[in-house]
């Protein structure tokens, strides 16, 4: 009815537009136009004869007919000018080809300018040739004139044409008005039988809807104006205890409360529930019900507003949910208690895996040693088996860990940049020797071009690619095992997608297995005989750590036939450093003694892995001192420099961290000595933590001799510091000034240094008072420029000369001042050496 009533008004509406147009075109019809196009040429005509007649007229150069002449052309050219340039001439003409006779009349009349604007005995002279000119325009003229008259009579028909259309289509508006008000009558008619109709459904509607208000469970409550309780349901009135109540009223306040901040209950009056209300239905689950038999329980509230007659009333729905709290409070103890578990179990391995690996590391290092000694080829095979059988049973500490971390969402990973190739050349290589071992051929498919660096956690990535080589090696025999790399393209997938897929010809995995195979604990059986090794965590750790990078893995298999497995990751090409040089690739490989026998300091409780340290270092010529804890370890750096101190975290008295914390603050001999982290605890997170804590590098229990031999090689190889002569500099720092500083302002930086140091050392000659507030400005401002280049030690001693000044500690002040210029001079002499080898 209501699109009718707008088809309707839209027809009036177009009716009175189509009306006023009309009106509009009938007035134009009965004004002359201004732009007669058929008058306008007919003129262009006669003006055209009347300059020839003036032209003819001319007998000789008298002023009076030189006018003439002049007039006449004058209104001549102003008219061709006119019908040129006119509005209604230009659209007419423009259509057809008279525009090129308009065209030749205006060159004709322009050639025509400089003989007219001449003198008067000039145009006598010229008067033939002026004649010639006009009666050229005569046929262009009168075919404008012709094709205008054509143009006029094409516009007029044109205009009867669309003024016709206009009244035919307010004929059939307004008949489209007049069935439109036909049909909105027979709708009003029809819409008046529906709402009687309704108004009969809606009684019957009412009744069944009070029937469902007092069947329902939740107790409904109408609330007036006044805060009163008015209608209820019968649940409300079973839950407030209302059925035997007299005729009093009773106020909302007396039956529903809420907790206030202090935990005491305040009333909910119903003006509080209709201001909660003004902005829309209001639910709350905090309101508690005291029936009038005085019992309590929690309840959830809805309220809204509603109108009835001339004011508000509030409709309440108020539920019981006193069980439900108790479930969900006992659900919430079951999870905590599962939590705790949890926890518990995680605490519980990562203890257990942390305790084996300190006796693993004493056996692994014995029969590293044991190896060295001379054994019969008996006596090998057996240490060779219990090597094997240790390792195994690290690989398998290790894999709990890692399956405690990826459960409690502790693994942190360490993206940086690497080479991809370096990294797929050194997994291919490291598991040819397996490979063989059971007959089986390993190859590398790689673009041949390389992937170059890419930005990753490298350690990670070689842990996954590690674990699925290893399991399709563990599964083939006397079969091809490939490893094929490609980045994918960016239109099926994001960019920098590269996909690692292993593909063996082994036993094959079941269809009733695939969809588990990445369940921690799963162990494929196999069908020929062989029992492998493993716990079953390591495509579960596999599957952790993809998803931590933000990649997938899957797996596709038939049983006998071989397995592919394939994981993709992002991994975009790390952004190149200008100015940088490539690093070299460096390929491991065994080392049997550095460049020169190092002095090293061994700080570890367990008396087993001390005699394994110290085997392992005497063995390749070091020499060793041992140090039981902390405190022993912090008492040995303080009386002698060392070349390297190796540390154990966990100790008794004083642990690693605090040990080394002494070691560097203390300015002492091995303040600059590196200081390596002999650990069981192998989270990521921990790593950092010790290195933030003034350690040069962590290694994890047990140390191989390899990787010892590899880290006294790096400590071995750097130019040992003379003992006399300690570093008081951080080369770092100058590093860090020469990647962010050209080389002139760093020898500029310097200069300035050394003069605002003798600066303050002639001041100290002149004048005798320590105490002044000026010496201890400019000796933090020398402090400030320490720090910047990296000598800490000078930094250290500026600090406590400042601290006494500002005390009033002469005796201090005095102290430090004295050793301030020979320190200051060796700094100056180390940052200046490391200034020109960089």
């Amino acid at each position: 009815m209501i699109l009718l009533g707008l088809f309707a008004a839209g027809c009036m509406l177009a009716a009175v537009l189509l009306t006023s147009r009309v009106y509009v075109q009938l007035d134009e019809y009965r004004s002359a136009s201004q732009d007669n196009l058929h008058w306008t040429t007919s003129r262009l005509e006669v003006d055209q004869l009347k300059f020839l007649a003036s032209l003819y007229a001319l007998t000789g150069p008298e002023e009076n007919l030189v006018d003439q002449v002049r007039r006449q052309f004058d209104i001549l050219y102003s008219r061709a000018t006119a019908l040129r340039d006119g509005r209604v001439y230009r659209e007419v003409l423009e259509l057809d080809i008279a525009h090129a006779d308009l065209d030749r009349v205006s060159e004709l009349l322009a050639s025509m300018v400089p003989i007219i604007d001449g003198d008067p005995g000039d145009i006598f002279k010229e008067r033939a040739r002026l004649i010639q000119l006009g009666s050229r325009m005569a046929d262009p003229i009168r075919n404008i004139a012709a094709r205008g008259l054509a143009a006029d009579a094409q516009r007029s028909d044109s205009e009867r044409a669309a003024l016709t259309a206009k009244i035919l289509s307010l004929a059939v508006l307004i008949l489209m008005m007049l069935a439109a008000l036909s049909s909105l009558l027979l709708l009003v008619w029809r819409v008046y039988r529906s709402y009687r109709m309704q108004a009969e459904q809606n009684i019957s509607k009412s009744n069944r809807l009070t029937t469902i208000l007092n069947t329902s469970q939740d107790a409904v409550l109408v609330v007036g104006v006044d805060g009163w309780i008015g209608d209820t349901n019968a649940r409300a009135d079973d839950l407030l205890a209302l059925t035997d109540r007299l005729t009093a009223r009773i106020d909302l306040g007396d039956v529903l409360f809420c907790k206030g901040e202090d935990g005491t209950l305040k009333p909910l009056s119903g003006k509080l529930l209709r201001d909660t209300c003004a902005s829309g239905p209001s639910r709350r689950e905090d309101v508690i019900v005291r029936n009038l038999e005085g019992r309590e329980f929690a309840a959830e509230l809805s309220a809204d507003l509603a109108r009835q007659g001339e004011g508000d009333i509030c409709i309440l729905f108020i539920r019981d949910i006193s069980e439900r709290l108790a479930a969900e409070a006992e659900i919430d103890r079951s999870r905590e208690k599962a939590l705790a578990g949890e926890r518990a179990k995680a605490r519980f391995l990562a203890m257990i895996s942390h305790e084996m690996r300190t006796p693993l590391n004493g056996i692994l290092g014995a029969l590293e040693l044991l190896g060295d000694t001379g054994l019969t080829p008996e006596q090998e095979k057996f240490t060779r088996i219990m090597r094997s059988s240790g390792q195994l049973l690290l690989t398998q500490i290790t894999d709990a860990l890692d399956l405690t971390q990826a459960a409690a969402r502790q693994i942190v990973l360490r993206p940086a940049a690497f080479d991809l190739d370096q990294l797929l050349a050194e997994l291919t290589e490291t598991q040819q020797g397996p490979a063989q071992a059971r007959g089986n051929s390993l190859r590398l498919l790689a673009p041949q071009d390389g992937f170059g660096r890419v930005t990753g956690d490298r350690a990670r990535i070689y842990q996954v690619l590690l674990n699925l080589a290893s399991n399709a090696i563990k599964f083939t025999r006397d079969g091809e095992i490939t490893l094929d790399v490609s980045r994918l393209s960016s239109k099926d997938t994001e960019p920098d997608m590269i996909e690692f897929q292993v593909i063996d010809t082994g036993i094959g995995i079941s269809a009733d297995n695939l969809p588990n195979v990445f369940e921690d604990f799963m162990r494929v059986q196999d069908t020929t005989g062989d029992r492998p090794e493993g716990t079953g965590l390591g495509l579960g750790i596999a599957r952790q750590l993809v998803k931590l990078m933000k990649g997938t893995i899957g797996v596709e298999s038939e049983l006998g036939e071989g397995s592919l497995f394939w994981v993709r990751l992002p991994l975009p090409a790390a952004s190149a450093v200008v100015g940088a040089k490539p690093k070299a690739i460096v390929v491991p490989a065994p080392v049997s003694a550095p460049l020169r026998a190092l002095d090293v300091l061994v700080v570890e409780d367990n008396a087993t892995n001390r005699v394994v340290l110290e085997g392992m270092l005497t063995g390749d010529g070091h020499k060793v001192h041992l140090a039981c804890d902390g405190i022993e370890g912090v008492d040995c750096a303080q009386i002698r420099r060392f070349d390297l101190i190796l540390m154990d975290i966990s100790m008794p008295r004083m642990d690693g961290r605090e040990a080394t914390l002494h070691i560097r603050a203390s300015q002492g001999p091995n303040a600059r000595t590196p200081i390596v982290a002999l650990t069981a605890h192998v989270r990521a997170e921990d790593r950092g933590d010790l290195k933030n804590m003034g350690f040069d590098r962590v290694e994890t229990k047990p140390l191989r001799r390899e990787a010892l031999r590899a880290l006294l090689m790096q400590i071995g190889s750097a130019p040992s510091a003379p003992v006399d002569q300690p570093c008081h500099v951080d080369p770092s720092y100058m590093e860090q000034l020469r990647a962010a500083l050209p080389q002139d302002r760093i020898d500029r930086l310097l200069v300035e240094f050394e003069a605002e140091g003798e600066a303050i050392l002639d001041g100290l000659n002149r004048d005798a008072p320590l105490s002044g507030a000026d010496l201890a400005d400019h000796i933090h401002k020398l402090a400030g420029t320490a720090a910047a280049t990296g000598g800490l030690a000078l930094q250290a001693l500026l600090g406590r000369a400042e601290s006494a000044l500002r005390g009033g500690d002469t005796a201090e002040a005095q102290t430090a001042i004295l050793a301030l210029p020979d320190l200051l001079q060796e700094t100056l002499r180390q940052l200046n050496g490391h200034n020109r080898a960089g």
